[in-house]
């Protein structure tokens, strides 16, 4: 069963710690686990079948369909 982690929709004025991923397509990632993580703003797929014990933070990923900033911040290990 896939679980679905919806990301948090960030600005990137003071953001100087993080990396940006600006995908061309979506999704931005594919894995061969059990969670997804979606567009906070539209609900894009941005992460499909990530692993849960993956952690994928300290990244923001601009979706390619909305052009939404989106926090993975708070996609920690063993969610999903």
């Amino acid at each position: 069963m896939i679980s679905v982690i919806q990301a948090k929709v960030v600005s990137t004025d003071n953001i100087d710690r993080k990396y940006i991923l600006v995908p061309n397509a979506s999704p931005a990632i594919t894995g061969d686990g059990s969670v997804d993580l979606v567009c906070g703003y539209c609900g894009t797929a941005l992460i499909k079948h990530a692993r849960p014990n993956l952690a994928i933070c300290n990244m923001i990923i601009r979706c390619p369909h909305c052009h939404q900033c989106n926090d993975t911040l708070d996609m920690k290990p063993g969610e999903g």
